[in-house]
């Protein structure tokens, strides 16, 4: 058990320095502003400016504090208020940082990267947790899948890409830009709804629908389902779905271009296909002269006449 001595504190040690009157009276200032005592305020001053943080500090835009809990305001350029200035406005809209280590807020700016542009189609920012650059350049890739990996790919380094940290003077914060490229989204994927908000369920009208689009780039009286992709906008059902016909993976779809295969059947043997009626009885024929042979026993047909009488030809439509 400790012994109790005035202006002992348990676990720390006393420490006599001179500071200019300016400086003094802004602590004096500071701590009665926060409720926190010059000692603490001093403190964290000196684990700042010595490496020894324990907790991210950020610097309130509204009081110019230095604190470890509050919210970034990303509709208001991104910037930190402390618990103390926050309105109820930045508790209900912003993004609430507890200050733990290794966990840092970024804007993630997202570039769309082709052969001759590259063009920013997001940027949002984040709590991302990493002890280094890498490591925040990983979590932001991972975030950028996650939300966008269905119709985009991340570009990395290696690949001809540019995932990298940046800070600007000026900016609150740090951010990280994702190189990504187009990934083609499967037709199969895309979900319809009519005026009346339904969803569509009819495939036939489906595959004729996502025809049109394919074709034209629009559909007459249906709407796509959000994918959650950077150019829709909620409030917008004519901006939603792939950003164009470019950006879908048409393979399979085929709506308005079907065939027919005609099979030719012995009672419940298939003996040939072709595209036609004649192409399949040709293939049958030349299937049972080759595999069984005409003659004159009673499970034999005696020539090809008699064969062909015989055969049931049917047309099955494929896409």
């Amino acid at each position: 058990m400790s012994e109790y001595r005035p202006g002992y504190i348990e676990g720390k040690r006393k420490l006599g320095v001179y500071v200019d009157e300016e400086v003094h009276k802004a602590l004096r200032v500071r701590a009665a502003e926060t409720g926190e005592s010059m000692g603490e305020i001093t403190e964290r001053a000196l684990r700042k400016e010595l490496g020894m943080m324990e907790v991210n500090t950020k610097t309130c835009y509204a009081c110019n504090g230095d604190y470890a809990r509050g919210y970034w305001l990303p509709e208001a350029d991104h910037i930190f208020v402390c618990e103390a200035c926050a309105t109820d406005a930045d508790r209900a809209h912003g993004i609430y940082d507890d200050g733990s280590p290794g966990q840092e807020y970024v804007v993630i700016n997202v570039l769309e990267t082709g052969d001759d542009y590259t063009e920013q189609i997001d940027s949002r920012g984040m709590l991302l947790t990493g002890g280094t650059d890498a490591e925040l350049i990983e979590a932001a890739i991972q975030a950028v899948t996650e939300r966008w990996g269905s119709a985009y790919r991340v570009l990395r380094n290696e690949d001809g890409g540019a995932c990298e940290i940046t800070h600007y003077t000026g900016e609150s914060c740090r951010q990280v830009a994702i190189t990504v490229t187009s990934a083609l989204i499967p037709w199969t994927e895309l979900e319809l709804f009519d005026r009346d908000n339904d969803p569509v369920t009819d495939e036939e009208t489906i595959r004729t629908a996502l025809d049109e689009f394919r074709r034209t780039g629009a559909i007459a009286g249906y709407f796509f389902a959000r994918l959650g992709l950077p150019h829709e906008d909620p409030d917008d059902a004519s901006t939603w779905g792939p950003a164009s016909p470019d950006h879908v993976d048409w393979a399979g779809l085929d709506a308005g271009d079907t065939a027919t295969r005609y099979q030719a059947w012995l009672g419940d043997l298939l003996l040939g296909e072709g595209d036609t009626e004649e192409s399949a009885v040709e293939a049958a024929v030349a299937e049972y002269e080759q595999s069984v042979g005409y003659g004159h026993a009673p499970h034999l047909y005696p020539d090809r006449e008699t064969l062909v009488a015989d055969l049931d030809v049917i047309g099955v439509t494929t896409r």
